[in-house]
């Protein structure tokens, strides 16, 4: 691999939650936010890499639509992961 002598990867032996440093996830019903919401969620739960065959949206997609088609590949925990993140809202 051409990056060999730069890049590692370690398999964790214990999980860990990544944890959005300076502010919350913003809310998920609010137009002003929708676009940050976008982005945020599909950063946090969307598989991807920098790579061309695996980026976070297409070129030619908005971060709405990518969003919008992303839920029916996510996992059921993801889904209330999201949900629970939104209940911080609430209270």
């Amino acid at each position: 691999h051409p990056q060999y002598t730069t890049h590692c990867l370690k398999k964790l032996d214990s999980p860990v939650v990544p944890v959005l440093m300076g502010y919350r996830v913003p809310r998920n019903d609010s137009e002003i936010v929708e676009l940050k919401y976008a982005v945020v969620i599909l950063s946090l739960f969307k598989p991807w890499s920098n790579i061309k065959l695996s980026p976070l949206k297409s070129l030619n997609t908005t971060w709405l639509d990518a969003l919008n088609e992303f839920p029916p590949s996510m996992s059921p925990e993801h889904s209330r992961t999201m949900l629970n993140m939104q209940l911080l809202y609430q209270t």
